[in-house]
């Protein structure tokens, strides 16, 4: 059962329509035993020229000690904006939570929202870049150039899946900025990291997959979205960094690796040919035994990690979703 608790701003409350001349936006985060950085990240969201915002702050069951550190950071920020603090009381997962958070904004009238990490910090722009951009009537989709937090190294600057390996092709991985990506302003799909969506969008195609659990939903859900006939745009003006693996306690946790090898191949599932469903299936069992030779190799507890490889396997092939 969710429990609500609603953080006013103190200025005065102005209509949403009319502070910007954009519509209303609701920022969607995510919260689940990382209260430090969520309290980070709401302090930057109070530099945001933008101002005609409401953060739905989605807690996605959280232990209580988590929880009460993050209610008491919050009283502690005195924040310029309106905030509501959502406690689903179990993990929900990615979509689950970000879903959580859309249905309660949707239900308090707002017209764009915005799905941005927990890890992330933003600059003065971010927000008002990526609502310029999807004002044009195709677009529904909109994402930030990311960079990896403290630096202008390249995070994410536009992205495509291979159809035949399911393996995610990220412009710029690792590369520090120069604006040789400033171009690439239609990529196949935004990332979830920081993910502007137009109203008309979900009510066309509807919500996140949740049976991914988490990863590929956001590749899941922009397939969907251009099946639908939505452009998607990248603001390269609207910059956002990420501190990346702080949301999910690093990439060698080896549940993420479980997700990953899963999903991979539930995306081609779902949107492949019978070709490429053949060779994602022929690519998932040799990652597989590259990651199985590579944990025998180096990393501890070796047996609880090959046995969570072979589940992400013989669950791929079996159609198995939802959470480990």
């Amino acid at each position: 059962m969710e429990k609500l608790l609603c953080i006013r701003f103190s200025r005065k409350k102005q209509d949403k329509k009319l502070i910007s001349g954009f519509p209303s936006v609701a920022i969607i985060l995510i919260n689940y035993n990382g209260s430090k950085v969520t309290l980070e990240c709401l302090q930057s969201l109070q530099k945001l020229t933008a101002t005609d915002f409401c953060v739905f702050l989605v807690d996605n069951g959280s232990t209580s000690s988590d929880v009460e550190f993050l209610k008491h950071g919050i009283e502690k920020l005195r924040l310029s904006y309106q905030l509501l603090l959502i406690e689903t009381g179990i993990n929900l997962g990615y979509a689950g939570g970000n879903n959580t958070g859309i249905r309660h904004a949707l239900e308090e009238g707002h017209e764009l929202f915005w799905l941005l990490n927990n890890d992330t910090e933003v600059n003065e722009n971010s927000l008002v870049e990526l609502q310029k951009v999807i004002s044009e009537k195709a677009v529904g989709i909109a994402g930030s150039k990311i960079y990896y937090f403290g630096s202008r190294k390249i995070w994410y600057a536009g992205a495509s899946i291979s159809m035949v390996t399911g393996n995610a092709v990220v412009a710029g991985k690792n590369e520090e900025d120069a604006g040789q990506y400033d171009g690439n302003k239609f990529p196949q799909f935004i990332t979830g990291c920081s993910m502007l969506i137009k109203k008309e969008v979900i009510e066309q195609i509807g919500y996140l997959k949740e049976d991914y659990f988490m990863y590929y939903e956001d590749a899941d859900y922009c397939m969907r979205a251009r099946n639908s006939g939505w452009g998607m745009v990248l603001a390269p003006l609207s910059v956002v960094y990420h501190k990346a693996g702080a949301s999910s306690d690093g990439y060698e946790n080896p549940l993420i690796s479980y997700y990953i090898i899963r999903n991979r191949f539930a995306y081609i599932r779902r949107f492949g040919s019978v070709f490429q469903k053949v060779s994602a299936l022929i690519y998932l069992w040799y990652k597989s035994i590259k990651n199985v030779y590579l944990v025998i190799l180096r990393k501890d507890k070796k047996m609880h990690r090959i046995r969570i490889i072979l589940f992400a396997v013989f669950h791929a092939m079996l159609g198995r979703m939802g959470r480990l």
